[in-house]
């Protein structure tokens, strides 16, 4: 670390404290980030959410602005009004934050901004892809958590710098699972993680398994969302309420992911997938939808297996496979290796350095104007 003459300040701002990947990977950066030399705010501008408390223990202070509707100038006046008092040196936007950041920030004086973009976008509405577009043009620095996300973003917001990638991490102690035993149990538990929303597309997971439900297996699904209802409905209709349940968000994942045989993520899209990497750290056999994000976390057949995105037969199959071998030491073997992968590629104190890094570069190699 160098010589630093005082505490650099950044406000991160996010919608809320939801229960995410981009949160979780916030909250994770904030415990580890250096406070003697950095002094985070982070400011919310949706009501609080999931890891409200946990972000309130990071260390950080965190400002919730009273607002609901993610569009208002009540949240804009707010916002000039918070970033003119903390004056921080640098804003660091996510997801929705982008252009609330942007706008605020530079009226309220604030030289540096930097934004992490977390997700490859299918859906986004004309209007604000080319507001994010503007926005994000005219940041100091983007970085993006996977090579699946430059390539969007870079198509998506015409930009003329090509994003630098820093994978999301996570605390390997947190989820490590040293421990597991590779055998066949009488009912094998297999689980998912995610929010219960289309992009991580639950259906096809509950398809793939009304087409084994003669199999001895539980699933359970942790995580919430609007789809909730939605996916209920799909699993009484499938018959297979006794055998598949949604849980709701999880405070405790190691100990969700510990009750678990198999682990499976079917997203129809990821910018990375925190989740396969958390199952991975867990020594769980981990099979992902073939999208690209994911493929850049699993290699399918040498530490993780693949099955086609939306083909719930060829998921059905994967699972079925991992049924029957579940006490194969290849299975073992696959396992963890991704494990051993994650440990070394993804570790939070890594990528916090590396944000440090990027936040000290920016102060203290480009001059203020």
């Amino acid at each position: 670390m160098p010589d630093v003459k005082s505490k650099i300040k950044i406000a991160y701002i996010l919608p809320a404290p939801a229960g995410g990947g981009a949160e979780k990977f916030t909250l994770d950066l904030l415990n580890n980030l250096d406070k003697e030399h950095f002094s985070p705010t982070v400011i919310f501008y949706k009501r609080s959410g999931f890891f409200y408390e946990d972000f309130k223990n990071s260390g950080a202070e965190i400002i919730m602005l009273p607002i609901r509707r993610r569009l208002s100038f009540l949240n804009f006046f707010n916002l000039v009004k918070t970033l003119k008092t903390i004056k921080p040196d640098i804003v660091h936007t996510q997801l929705g934050g982008d252009y609330y950041g942007f706008f605020t920030g530079r009226l309220a004086g604030v030289k540096y901004f930097v934004s992490t973009l977390q997700n490859v976008e299918t859906n986004q509405a004309f209007f604000r892809r080319w507001l994010v577009g503007f926005c994000l043009r005219r940041f100091n620095k983007i970085i993006a958590i996977s090579r699946a996300v430059v390539a969007d973003a870079v198509k998506r917001y015409k930009l003329k710098t090509v994003p630098a990638i820093i994978y999301n991490g996570l605390e390997i102690d947190k989820f490590l699972n040293d421990s597991r035993l590779y055998q066949k149990p009488e009912i094998a538990t297999i689980g998912s993680i995610g929010r219960l929303v289309p992009q991580k597309n639950f259906p096809v997971l509950i398809s793939a398994l009304q087409k084994i439900k003669d199999r001895p297996f539980a699933c359970l699904i942790a995580g919430d969302g609007s789809d909730h209802l939605k996916l209920q409905d799909l699993i009484n209709k499938a018959g297979l309420e006794k055998k598949i349940l949604l849980l709701g968000n999880q405070k405790n994942i190691k100990a969700f992911l510990d009750s678990l045989d198999i682990f499976v993520l079917p997203s129809a899209w990821e910018g990375l997938g925190i989740a396969a990497l958390e199952a991975g750290l867990n020594a769980l056999p981990v099979i992902v939808s073939d999208v690209d994000g994911l493929k850049e976390v699993v290699t399918d057949g040498e530490d993780g297996w693949y099955f086609k995105s939306g083909d719930s037969s060829d998921l059905a199959n994967k699972i079925t496979y991992l049924l029957d071998n579940l006490d194969n030491p290849t299975v073992a073997v696959v396992a963890q290796k991704l494990q051993a992968k994650i440990k070394t590629n993804f570790a939070i104190e890594k990528i916090t350095r590396d944000y440090e890094k990027l936040y000290l570069a920016l102060v203290y190699e480009n001059p203020r104007s």
